[in-house]
C-alpha cells in the first residue's frame, strides 16, 4: 500500500500544480484584485519606494508605529484617519522575470502539500473516493482561510482578490483529493 500511497501523493501533487498553473495562466485568478499605478504616475511612484525605503528589500507597513511605545501607537492611529495606509512589497532592481527555480519551487511546495493531506486524510476513517475527496477539500478549505481571510480582513487586501486566492486554494486541494481517490481506488476500506 506505501507504493500506492507514493503513487497518489505524485499525481495529488501535479495536479496541484497543473491547477494552479491554470487558475494563474488562463483563469486569471492569479491576479485578479491586483491594480496596476498608471504609466504616468509610475516613475515618480518608483522614485517615492526608492526613496521611503531606502532602495532596501522588505514588506512595509506604512504609516508607521513602534508597538511598544503608547505615543506613537495613538500618532498611527490618528495618521490612519487622515493619510493613506497599505502594504508596499518593494524589490529593488534588477528584477527578473519568472524563473524556473520559482517554478520548480511552486511543484515541490504542492508535491509537500499534497503528501501531507495524503498523510492526514489515510489517518482519518474517509475510505472511498467520495469520503477521500472530502478530506482533501476540508483540507482545502482550511487552507484557503487560513491566512487569505486575515489578510483581507486585517490588511485591507482587495476583495476580489482574496476570494480569488481562496478559490484556487480550495481547488488545487479537490483536485489533488480527485486524484489521489482515483489511484487508490473508489471502494471503500473493508469494516475491521
Amino acid at each position: 500500500m506505501s507504493g500506492k500511497l507514493a503513487i497518489a501523493g505524485l499525481a495529488a501533487g501535479v495536479l496541484m500544480y497543473v491547477w494552479t498553473f491554470l487558475a494563474h495562466m488562463f483563469l486569471g485568478l492569479g491576479t485578479m484584485g491586483f491594480s496596476q499605478i498608471p504609466p504616468a504616475g509610475e516613475p515618480a511612484a518608483i522614485a517615492a519606494m526608492k526613496a521611503g525605503t531606502g532602495d532596501k528589500a522588505g514588506l512595509y507597513a506604512f504609516p508607521g508605529m513602534d508597538m511598544n511605545d503608547k505615543a506613537s501607537m495613538k500618532a498611527y492611529e490618528d495618521k490612519v484617519k487622515t493619510s493613506p495606509s497599505g502594504l508596499l512589497l518593494y524589490r529593488p532592481a534588477p528584477g527578473s522575470g519568472m524563473e524556473p527555480r520559482q517554478l520548480i519551487g511552486e511543484f515541490v511546495l504542492e508535491l509537500i502539500e499534497a503528501f501531507i493531506a495524503l498523510w492526514l486524510v489515510s489517518k482519518t476513517s474517509l475510505s472511498g473516493f467520495g469520503g477521500r475527496v472530502a478530506g482533501f477539500a476540508a483540507i482545502g478549505v482550511l487552507a484557503a482561510i487560513t491566512t487569505n481571510a486575515s489578510y483581507w480582513l486585517w490588511y485591507g487586501f482587495p476583495q476580489m482578490y482574496s476570494i480569488a486566492q481562496m478559490v484556487t486554494e480550495f481547488g488545487k486541494y479537490l483536485f489533488a483529493g480527485v486524484a489521489a481517490a482515483l489511484v487508490l481506488g473508489m471502494k471503500p476500506k473493508a469494516a475491521a
